[in-house]
Parts: structure tokens; C-alpha cells; sequence
């Protein structure tokens, strides 16, 4: 293995994890870089301190860049090295977008003291820790404060309803890259407990963690601490991120820690009076010596948040905050129009010389004609403000050449997923025939952009372009360059007033970082997602109200809350159509209202001829949305336009072939449509992008069921975790269970659901299911009809849902289902 012999970065680069410059024995290393090198080359060192070193090396299969952890080997002796790796390894199922996953593990000889030296493997974060933030900059503004602390917060649920507790929870373990938070570490600290850990800290009685930010019970060693400890050191950073120092500080790490015990925190408001108070309370709450004063969990914490984020305080508090979007930013960010002008010409004319599309394929199938993908831009230079440019640009040409007919623009989700990737590879796992990738360089007020557009096939250029010039008037250089472009490709747009494609943003750079923050976490279809996503979008247009696309996006979480949040359809449904009608109202030719708009139609208005026009205008206004596609296809559905339907889903999936939503709906069609020996691989491959998705894992269950799985199978594939109580898909639990000969289980379900839908909503068509499962037909009937009162959100799949077919010659059923529009076999 060729390994490079510089192993140290520059002085000023800050180290994503935290740890400080150390030389590290030869022969140590010698010994790492011989065990790993089957599959790793490492490049550098990042940084070493007192637990561990850490080195950037090379994902010799991937080809991605990792970041290898290996810690001393003293913390642990050679017998419980394996214990260590078996308590990682749990940590390692975590999936959330703001938790650096784990991607592998392992330990080496440690050839100079002797022992083993366990280490383990997470992708390579290009950014600073928040420590190295705070060093630089002091305090935050309230702005990010209230940000960094919603995604850590989010990021704490994830891992506690997992059953994993950081108890390390520091500025140091948390990274900074595009302006989010990513938590590293989950499991080390656990790990290292269970694993005999010893030397750390010499103070008699103290647990593992760190003094600064440890809870009163976690400094005693409480057997019985829990998830509340993080939400103290939660508690600990931002107040640290507020007043620019820690509550508790001393000269030793005793007094820190007796301070922690016994002495209240000085108010935040008399250090940064600033701070809105309902931010404070928050905070100070989070810092209550006793445990059962704290939060509930870290769901509270991020719910508090939340309204706070959308408040009219939050948005003076942006106002005041300005540093972190400053006239730099601002630049960058309005700067992106400008390449996008540029680029949208040359795509538009290398697709022309290219035969049209017939039709829309998978990802294994052969490449279409006219197809795109477009990566976010590599930024070159150390510059962290062209980071967010550079993702801005492919955000901008996504929404800009997504509205051209004929030409398939792959979905921001998938293709950003392959950030990194060989320019084949991804082309190719992407099923298109072109992609668009670009690098941008800054030098003071001097911009360099290079745009190169690529065949997939041939791995050739078709066209690059370059832009030079300076950002002292952005719209200046916008213009002059649009203008140049269209003189030397003397192309002019059929159809087009403009110029080219419009592209609708807002004009202020946060109101739209937070819109993508908001679509982003709609993908994930969790509950506490929908959240997010709902205090995102607010937040958008607390700064822009005028902001047609947030207001779509509001409406569409609204719609979402009804199945995948568990709320009554009347309680979000109607302020899903309020949503909508303003984006509409504000832009008549936004391809998200009118799909906005139409699932406010089919799903809770049944007024099927206004959802088929608002659908099929979606997508006719952007060819390239999946999300447009999906819903039209279950217009379709229910219409009994079933080979329309499979063509629109196959169309959804081939632009988006990495959302775990879509790849299910494809199964579920199948199912639906009574083949379920053709939905198991599709619904087998969804899981292969979610394995915890539960509507996936409740599908296959059911399509093994149906094709004659064993019993074992078909009971490992039902979802483990909470249910989703607003879809009737959970009915699939009481129909197995009737069919593999346990009725008591199944009997038991629908005790259990009907004593639950007392406390909280509960869909009414599911609980027919479970009624039709344990031979209760009038009961089914009648939850039916209570589900249309109730206007469910899945009652419009009640005559092609499998579990359903039972009453489908019941004359009440079909009474039902004339009284909704529905299409009946």
C-alpha cells in the first residue's frame, strides 16, 4: 500500500473532531496502516489528544474519503477490546442526518505499549467542530443558537428512542459542515464503560464524561442516570453558545464539578439580554439539578424549539444575527442565479441535439435520452461560504431545468446522495445520460465557477463553461453574463418571454436556506420530521411571506400530519387547502401548489376532477418531480387507472431512485393492484435505504404472507417500533396473525386499538381492518363509515386494499365507496 508520508495538516485548518496535534509513535503506525491496508489508505493525521488519534484516510472500495478514530491502547485492555466493539457496533443502526454514522470497526495491535488498539470508521465531515466555532467567534447569534440546538435535539431522539445515551455530549463531539450539526461519537462513551474503561479521570467516584458539561447525577455516578443527562450538557452548550462561556467554570476539575452539584447558573438574560424568553426558560430548564425538572426527552425539547424558531422574536433575533449571513453570503448566495442563467442555455442546447425521451426507466434499466443529474459544486479553496454556494447552484438548476419538457431532471434527494462519487458511477447509478458537475474558487471579491457537462456513456464532455468576475454588484454580473450567453449560443427559447426557465426563490438567503432545510426533512415521513419541517417552512415565512414555494410546503406537511404524524384530518386538512390557495394565489404556475392542492382534493375533499386537474398540472409544470408523479399516480389508483398508475410510480422512482417513500409506494401499488409476488423485491429493495421504514416492513410482511412465506418470515418482517396510527396499512398486524392461526393476538390488536383511540387518534379505517381480520364485519362497516366522517386520510385505497376485499360485496361497502368517487372492481 502506497501511503503518503505527510501526516499533519496546517496549523490553521480546524480539525472536525477535536482533538489537538500529537506525534504519533512510527512503528504504531506502520502497525494501523498494515492492518488496514486491504481496504483503507490513509492520507494524514487530523489530530491526536488524550483518548484517541484520528486519521483521514481512503475508502479503497468506495473511493470516498472516511475519518478512522483509533484510540490508546491503555484504555483498554487486550480481553475487553471485543466488548468495546460490540458496544460501538449498537450505535452503529443509528440513521438520522445529523448523527455521523458509524461505517465499520475493528482493532490492531499496538506494537510500542503492547494491548490493542480498537478503532472504528465514520464518513470523512469536511467542516469545524463547534468548539473551534465558538474559539473563533465567541458567542452565536440567537439565530443559530436556536438552529444548532433543534438538530442536536433531534438528533438525542433518535438515538434515545434507539435506547443509546451519548453521555459525552461537548462542543467538541459536535461538527459544523453547510451550516448544520452533526453529532459524532454515540456509543463511545457507553462503550467505554462497559469495556473496563479506566485512566481518564483519576478522581475517585467520578463517571466517565466531561466535567463542564456533566449532570449532577452523572458526576456521582447515579446507576439509575438515563437520556436526561444529555439533556443537560444540551442544556450546558447552549447556554455556552449564548453567553459566550460555560455556567460552571473553576480552576479545577473538582470545583467544576461540585459547582455542577450545588450552585444555581447565573440567568443567561443577565449575560445576553437579548435571549427571548422563551429560549431562556428552555435552557435553564435543561440545567435543573434534578433530572425529573428537565425536559421529558429530547422530542420536548426540539418541540419547544420549534415555535420559537417561527416567532416574531426569532425573527428579530435573525435581524440581529446578521453576522451569519453577512454580505459574503449574501453574495454567494444570490451570485448562484447567475450560473444558472449560465448553465441552463448550454444544458438546454446540448439536449437538443439529442432524440426526445420515450418514457421513463428505472434505475437498472437502460439510460433514457434527455435525462439529468446534477451534482452539488465542489468548492475549491478554503473559503466555507462556497460551500453553501456550490450547493446552491445544483439547487437552482434543479428547480430551473426540472420545468423544461422532455428533459428528466433527477431529484435533489438522490442526486445529492452521491456527493463524491466517480462521475461514472454516479451517472450510472442514476440511470441518465448526462451530469452536470462544477467546482467554484474564491479569492477575495473574485469568483471563478466551471461548469462541465458530461455523457454518462462515453465518460466525455459534451460542454464546459467557466465564469470569472466579481461579486460588488451581483445583479450586474447576473445580467451582463445572461445577456452574453445568449449572444454567443444565439439561442433563443421557443415559448419563452424570459429568456429560459424562471427560477422562484426568495430574494432573502435564510428564508430560502430554510425552505430546503424543510423539504429535506418531509422525506423521512416521521413524525418528528414533519415537525421540523413545519417550523422550517414557518420560520421561511416569518422573513418572506410572500414566499409561494414554503407556503406549498406548509400544505404539503399539513396533508402529511393526518397519516404520518397521527393528527385528525379535520385539524390539518384545512389548513393544508388555506396553504396551498396562497401559494397559488401568489404563483399561478408553481408546480408544488398545484400539487398541493390537489392532494387537499383527493385525499380529504374527494372532489376527484379538481385533484385530477391540479395533479396532471403539477406535473406538466415540472416533468422532474417525483413527489408531483407519486401523488398523480395515486389519483390513478383509486381512479382504476392501474397501468397509469405503475407508469407514473416507475416515472417517480427513475427521478428519485434514493427516496425510501417512493420506492415503498412502488410495492404498494403492486400489492394493491393483487400481484404481490412483484412487490417483495421492490419492497426488499426500499428497506435496503430504510430498514426501520415501518409502511415498507407492514407491506412485505403481508406479500409474503400472500405468496406463501413461512411463519418465521413473515413475523421478522414486521415493523419492531411504534406504529403509524393514521394509515390503514397497520391492519396488516390483526390479518396476519388471524392467518397464521394466532386469532387471540389479532383479538388482542383491536382491544388494545380501540382502548387506544379513547386517548388519541386513531384511523378509523385501520380499525376496520382489524375488525374484518377477527370476522367482525358489521363492526368493519361501521368504522368504515366513521372514517368517512372522520374524512381519514387512506380511506380513498379502502377498494384495493387487500385486507378490505372481504366486504367488497357488502352493499354498505359499496354505497361507501359511491358516496367518495372511488373506482370499484
Amino acid at each position: 500500500m502506497a501511503v503518503r508520508s505527510r501526516f499533519h495538516l496546517p496549523r490553521h485548518h480546524p480539525c472536525p473532531f477535536g482533538t489537538e496535534s500529537a506525534v504519533i509513535p512510527t512503528a504504531d503506525l506502520a502497525s494501523l496502516q498494515s492492518a488496514l491496508a486491504d481496504r483503507y489508505e490513509l492520507e494524514q493525521e487530523l489530530g491526536s489528544g488524550g483518548m484517541a488519534s484520528v486519521y483521514l484516510a481512503r475508502d479503497l472500495k468506495l473511493g470516498r474519503h472516511v475519518a478512522i478514530k483509533v484510540l490508546r491502547s491503555d484504555l483498554i485492555t487486550s480481553a475487553s477490546a471485543d466488548r468495546f466493539l460490540a458496544e460501538i457496533r449498537m450505535a452503529a443502526n443509528l440513521q438520522h442526518p445529523h448523527i455521523v454514522g458509524l461505517i465499520d470497526s475493528g482493532h490492531v495491535k499496538d506494537v510500542v505499549n503492547g494491548g490493542e488498539r480498537p478503532y472504528y470508521v465514520m464518513p470523512y465531515v469536511d467542516g469545524e467542530t463547534l468548539r473551534a466555532r465558538m474559539a473563533r467567534s465567541g458567542a452565536l447569534p440567537v439565530a443559530d443558537v436556536v438552529a444548532l440546538l433543534m438538530e442536536i435535539a433531534d438528533a438525542l431522539d433518535c438515538a434515545h428512542r434507539a435506547g443509546i445515551v451519548h453521555r459525552d455530549i461537548k462542543p467538541e463531539n459536535i461538527l459544523l459542515s453547510q451550516r448544520h450539526a452533526l453529532v459524532a461519537d454515540f456509543g463511545v462513551a457507553k462503550a467505554l464503560e462497559t469495556s473496563a474503561y479506566v485512566g481518564v479521570h483519576t478522581t475517585v467516584g467520578l463517571a466517565l464524561g466531561t466535567p463542564t458539561y456533566m449532570a449532577p447525577e452523572q458526576a456521582l455516578g447515579d446507576p439509575t442516570m438515563d437520556h436526561r443527562v444529555d439533556l443537560y450538557a444540551l442544556g450546558v452548550i447552549g447556554y455556552e453558545m449564548l453567553a459566550g462561556q460555560p455556567p460552571f467554570t473553576g480552576p479545577t476539575m473538582q470545583s467544576v464539578v461540585n459547582a455542577h452539584l450545588t450552585q444555581p447558573p447565573r440567568p443567561i438574560s443577565e449575560l445576553r439580554a437579548e435571549t427571548p424568553s422563551e429560549l431562556h426558560r428552555l435552557v435553564m430548564q435543561l440545567l435543573s439539578k434534578e433530572p425529573t425538572d428537565r425536559p421529558a426527552g429530547a422530542d420536548a425539547v426540539r418541540d419547544t424549539l420549534a415555535p420559537i424558531a417561527a416567532s416574531q422574536s426569532f425573527d428579530q433575533a435573525i435581524a440581529r444575527g446578521r453576522p451569519t449571513w453577512n454580505k459574503r453570503h449574501i453574495a454567494w448566495a444570490l451570485g448562484a442565479a447567475t450560473v444558472v442563467a449560465t448553465v441552463t442555455f448550454a444544458v438546454i442546447t446540448a439536449q437538443r441535439a439529442r432524440p426526445s425521451a420515450v418514457g421513463a426507466e428505472s434505475r437498472d434499466a437502460a439510460p433514457v435520452a434527455r435525462s439529468l443529474a446534477i451534482l452539488p459544486f465542489t468548492n475549491i479553496g478554503s473559503d466555507s461560504a462556497a460551500d453553501y454556494f456550490g450547493e446552491g447552484i445544483a439547487d437552482e438548476l434543479l428547480t430551473a431545468l426540472g420545468r423544461l419538457p422532455g428533459l428528466r431532471v433527477t431529484s435533489r434527494t438522490s442526486s445529492f446522495g452521491l456527493k463524491g462519487k466517480q462521475r461514472e458511477d454516479a451517472g450510472r447509478e442514476l440511470g441518465v445520460t448526462n451530469l452536470l458537475v462544477g467546482s467554484v474558487r474564491r479569492s477575495g471579491q473574485q469568483v471563478r465557477v466551471t461548469v462541465r457537462l458530461m455523457d454518462v456513456a462515453a465518460d466525455s464532455l459534451v460542454w464546459a463553461g467557466e465564469y470569472n468576475g466579481e461579486l460588488k454588484d451581483v445583479f450586474g454580473v447576473q445580467d451582463s453574463i445572461a445577456r452574453a450567453v445568449v449572444k454567443e449560443l444565439r439561442l433563443t427559447l421557443a415559448g419563452s418571454s424570459g429568456g429560459g426557465p424562471r427560477v422562484p426563490h426568495s430574494t432573502n438567503p435564510v428564508a430560502y436556506d430554510l425552505y430546503l432545510r424543510g423539504r429535506h426533512a418531509m422525506r423521512t415521513r416521521s413524525s418528528q420530521s414533519l415537525d421540523s419541517a413545519i417550523a422550517a417552512f414557518r420560520g421561511a415565512l416569518a422573513l418572506d411571506s410572500l414566499f409561494a414555494p414554503a407556503h406549498a410546503g406548509l400544505a404539503d406537511v399539513y396533508s402529511l400530519l393526518a397519516s404520518f404524524g397521527g393528527r385528525r384530518p379535520h385539524d390539518v386538512f384545512p389548513l393544508a387547502r388555506q396553504s396551498a390557495l396562497r401559494a397559488l394565489a401568489l404563483d399561478s404556475t408553481l408546480s408544488e401548489a398545484h400539487t398541493s392542492l390537489g392532494i387537499v382534493a383527493a385525499f380529504y375533499d374527494w372532489k376527484w376532477d379538481e385533484a385530477r386537474e391540479h395533479l396532471r398540472r403539477g406535473v406538466e409544470l415540472n416533468g422532474s418531480s417525483a413527489e408531483g408523479h407519486l401523488f398523480y399516480a395515486w389519483y390513478l389508483l383509486c381512479q382504476g387507472r392501474v397501468t397509469e398508475a405503475h407508469a407514473e410510480l416507475a416515472t417517480a422512482h427513475a427521478l428519485d431512485p434514493f427516496s425510501i417513500i417512493i420506492s415503498t409506494r412502488r410495492g404498494s401499488a403492486y400489492w394493491m393492484d393483487g400481484d404481490p409476488r412483484s412487490a417483495i423485491p421492490i419492497l426488499r429493495e426500499a428497506l435496503q435505504l430504510d430498514s426501520t421504514f415501518v409502511p415498507a416492513r407492514l407491506q412485505l410482511a403481508a406479500t409474503l404472507l400472500a405468496t406463501g412465506g413461512n411463519r418465521r418470515d413473515v413475523l421478522a418482517a414486521l415493523p419492531q417500533q411504534e406504529f403509524l396510527p393514521g394509515i390503514s396499512e397497520e391492519a396488516v398486524v390483526p390479518e396476519i396473525f388471524a392467518k397464521i392461526g394466532e386469532r387471540e393476538r389479532a383479538v388482542a390488536w383491536v382491544k388494545r386499538m380501540e382502548v387506544l383511540s379513547t386517548t388519541r387518534y386513531v384511523t378509523a379505517d385501520m380499525l376496520a381492518g382489524g375488525y374484518v381480520a377477527i370476522g367482525e364485519t358489521s363492526k368493519a362497516l361501521d368504522a368504515l363509515e366513521q372514517a368517512e366522517r372522520d374524512h381519514a386520510f387512506t380511506l380513498i385505497f379502502m377498494t384495493v386494499i387487500p385486507f378490505l376485499e372481504p366486504l367488497r360485496k357488502e352493499k354498505r361497502f359499496q354505497q361507501l365507496a359511491a358516496r367518495i368517487g372511488l373506482h370499484t372492481r
